[in-house]
C-alpha cells in the first residue's frame, strides 16, 4: 500500500483541533488530516486504535496527548489511563510520532513567550496566570472563537515559533516512568514538516 504524503493527527481535545486547523489555514501547502474533526472524549484505547488505523495510510501520524488528566487520576489512586498509555506507547507503529504535553497544549503557548522548565500539574491556577502575563495572550480563553478569529492564535504566536521550538527542545523528553515534569514535544510537528 502506498502511503499518502499527508500527515495525520490524533488528538484528545478541542484546543488541539482548533490550533491545528489554524496551522493548516496559515500553511496551505501542508496537507494534514485531523482526527477526530470535532474533538470528543475518547479513551486512550480508542485513540490508539485510530492512530494504528491512520498509520496504514499516512506517511506520519502524530498522536498528541495532554497528560494532566492521566497524572491527576494516577495521583488520586486510579492508574488505569496511565497503564493503558504505557501499554500502547510501547506498541506504536514506526511511522507514529507520539507528542506529550505536560500538562497541556497551553504549556506550548507559554514556551513561545518564556523559557521555563516549570512543572504545572494542570492548566488552571499557576499556568493560566503565567500565560496571561503576556500581552499577546492576556485574553486567552479555551474557545473556538479565540483560536480561530481573524488574528488567530497560530498567526499571533508565529513570530515566536522558533523560540517555542528551542524552549521545548530544552525540556526533558517524554518518559513513562517520570511524567510529572514539564514536557512539551510540539516542536516535533514543525521539525517533521519543515515549518
Amino acid at each position: 500500500m502506498r502511503l499518502n504524503d499527508n500527515y495525520a493527527f490524533v488528538v484528545d481535545g478541542e484546543t488541539e483541533v482548533w490550533y491545528l486547523n489554524m496551522l493548516k489555514r496559515n500553511n496551505p501547502k501542508v496537507r494534514i488530516t485531523i482526527k477526530p474533526e470535532l474533538a470528543k472524549s475518547s479513551s486512550i484505547e480508542e485513540q490508539y486504535q485510530q492512530v494504528c488505523w491512520l498509520a496504514q495510510d499516512f506517511k506520519i501520524v502524530f498522536w498528541i496527548v495532554d497528560t494532566d488528566v492521566i497524572i491527576k487520576e494516577k495521583n488520586e489512586g486510579s492508574d488505569l489511563k496511565y497503564k493503558e498509555l504505557c501499554k500502547y506507547f510501547r506498541k506504536l507503529p514506526k511511522n507514529v510520532k507520539f507528542i506529550a504535553n505536560t500538562p497541556c497544549l497551553e504549556y506550548w503557548f507559554l514556551l513561545h513567550m518564556k523559557k521555563t522548565s516549570s512543572y504545572y500539574p494542570a492548566y488552571n491556577n499557576k499556568l493560566k496566570r503565567d500565560l496571561k502575563k503576556y500581552d499577546i495572550l492576556k485574553n486567552y480563553e479555551k474557545s473556538e472563537k479565540y483560536y480561530t478569529q481573524s488574528n488567530d492564535i497560530y498567526k499571533r504566536l508565529m513570530p515566536y515559533l522558533q523560540d517555542a521550538r528551542n524552549n521545548a527542545k530544552a525540556l526533558p523528553k517524554f518518559n513513562m516512568k517520570n511524567i510529572e515534569q514539564g514536557i512539551c514535544e510540539m516542536y516535533k510537528i514543525f521539525d517533521e514538516m519543515g515549518l
